[in-house]
């Protein structure tokens, strides 16, 4: 992704002699900034989801990378696209987007239509993160240094984490274990979060507090869990 809109697509082949991936693919999607990209798979379609500053969203076919349908949104600007995968039951993947505001919005990629709208308890959505099980959650982080957890199936709010310092710049949230006969999949789930404070956090869903906390030297920008 660059600052003048073009986006690169890379090869999963890897040229061995230069220890690089091939560049499969270079793309013109906006003469502004694309500031977020994620990847929807599901048994009907799979597309790229692209944000820019332009205040499009984009939804691309993954082989052709045609555009399929472009939705214009109110916020200054896309900056943060979040997908989740397939339930296990079967549900379609979850697009969820958000911009320098405290609204996130919902989208269908088959119909390029919005879904829903959530506001949240925030000034300005930094990270956002979605789980998609049994129950469906949408993980935020927020530059009043807050970690929202949302019930999307309910539409309501189910927590807020608070113990950063400052903006939160990166949100995971998975499960450790998962079994469809379980009521609860929060009974198993683990949220973590970073920041500009430098220091990782985890999160107990039931005391509200952080389980633990790992510090770094630097501001925290990106983060991945493994279930």
């Amino acid at each position: 992704i660059k600052s003048d809109g073009i986006g690169t697509i890379l090869n999963s082949e890897k040229n061995e002699a230069e220890d690089k991936y091939k560049i499969g693919r270079v793309l013109q999607m906006s003469s502004k900034p694309i500031l977020s990209v994620g990847t929807y798979e599901s048994l009907d379609a799979e597309c790229i989801i692209a944000g820019s500053s332009d205040r499009n969203i984009r939804f691309l076919e993954i082989n052709s990378l045609d555009e399929i349908a472009r939705c214009k949104v109110t916020k200054k600007s896309v900056n943060f696209v979040a997908v989740s995968e397939m339930s296990p039951e079967g549900d379609e993947p979850i697009i969820v987007t958000g911009g320098k505001d405290s609204v996130v919005q919902i989208w269908d990629p088959i119909e390029g239509t919005l879904v829903k709208s959530i506001q949240l308890p925030t000034n300005e959505v930094r990270s956002l993160a979605v789980y998609n099980g049994t129950e469906a959650y949408l993980v935020v982080g927020t530059k009043d240094s807050k970690v929202i957890l949302w019930d999307i199936k309910k539409n309501v709010l189910v927590s807020v984490f608070v113990g950063h310092k400052a903006s939160v710049h990166c949100v995971c949230i998975t499960t450790c274990a998962y079994d469809l006969e379980t009521q609860h999949d929060m009974d198993y789930m683990c949220i973590a979060s970073g920041g500009a404070d430098r220091t990782v956090r985890t999160w107990d869903l039931t005391t509200k507090k952080r389980k633990k906390k790992f510090r770094h030297k630097r501001s925290i920008s990106t983060m991945v869990v493994a279930s």
